[in-house]
């Protein structure tokens, strides 16, 4: 036996190899859940089944269903400034606030397996003022963005000004609308260090 056999026989490849991490999961409080409904009737949708409040708790049980190490929640604060939700009419800042300081509270109760992002619509009057928070706080490590949720048009160089303004690490999550019926057909999600 050569010593890769040996090496090969001494430590046998596992059945199933665990994730490192998940890097899109969210938790929610009523009023996300309440404001993702909102948006799934202005599309004309049924909300998701997983659409009810949740916790870290959850988060980690479906870590553990697929065997994954860490996850990374994103905060969906950005539902509460979206032109989607306007029939919410919302207290955009308390509310945003609000979402983002519930994901770093549960983040907190979960450490070990979970890091928290904040989330803002860029193009919000507040948008600046959320980022300024989080930055100071530190307890979320990152700011998540959905570009089509926030309908910025990378056509618009305001839009693009108040995008680049950031300086976290990021998560974005676009979608390309289909011409003549305003529909999500393409999502994609990047990350930025």
């Amino acid at each position: 036996m050569t010593p890769m056999q040996n090496t090969a026989a001494a430590h046998p490849k596992p059945s199933f190899v665990p994730w490192r991490a998940d890097h899109h999961m969210h938790i929610r409080t009523r009023a996300a859940a309440d404001a993702l409904v909102i948006q799934c009737a202005a599309f004309g949708e049924s909300p998701p089944p997983n659409a009810a409040p949740s916790l870290a708790t959850d988060a980690v049980a479906a870590l553990e269903q697929v065997r994954a190490q860490r996850g990374v929640l994103l905060s969906q604060a950005y539902f509460f400034s979206s032109p989607y939700a306007a029939a919410g009419h919302y207290d955009v800042s308390r509310m945003t606030r609000a979402e983002n300081e519930y994901v770093a509270e549960q983040v907190i109760t979960q450490s070990e397996r979970l890091v928290g992002f904040f989330s803002v619509n860029p193009l919000s009057a507040i948008a600046l003022d959320e980022v300024r928070h989080w930055s100071r706080d530190g307890r979320l490590k990152g700011l998540k963005l959905h570009f089509a949720n926030s309908c910025v048009r990378f056509e618009d160089p305001e839009h693009v000004r108040q995008v680049a303004a950031v300086g976290h690490p990021l998560v974005y999550q676009f979608a390309v609308l289909r011409p003549g019926d305003g529909n999500f057909h393409s999502r994609r999600v990047a990350v930025r260090w």
